[in-house]
């Protein structure tokens, strides 16, 4: 039997408390009127479009660090 790496175990939770917060948003956006239902979405769509942004520069800036001869230079 294989042992459970931490990261392996981090990710699921993760996971897990993704499907959460989209299901409580989806429960609370299904629950107010069409207007208010249209700016909530649009809210949570930025959001969720920025977390994206950051965690794929966050990404390339840790490749970048730990290879620093991997990048150009700046001209």
């Amino acid at each position: 039997m294989r042992k459970v790496a931490r990261s392996d175990l981090v990710t699921l939770v993760l996971g897990a408390l993704s499907i959460g917060v989209g299901l409580t948003t989806a429960a609370t956006v299904a629950s107010l009127r069409s207007d208010d239902r249209v700016i909530a979405l649009l809210a949570t769509a930025i959001v969720a479009g920025l977390l994206v942004a950051y965690f794929d520069w966050r990404a390339t800036l840790r490749n970048r660090l730990a290879d620093p001869g991997n990048h150009r230079e700046a001209t």
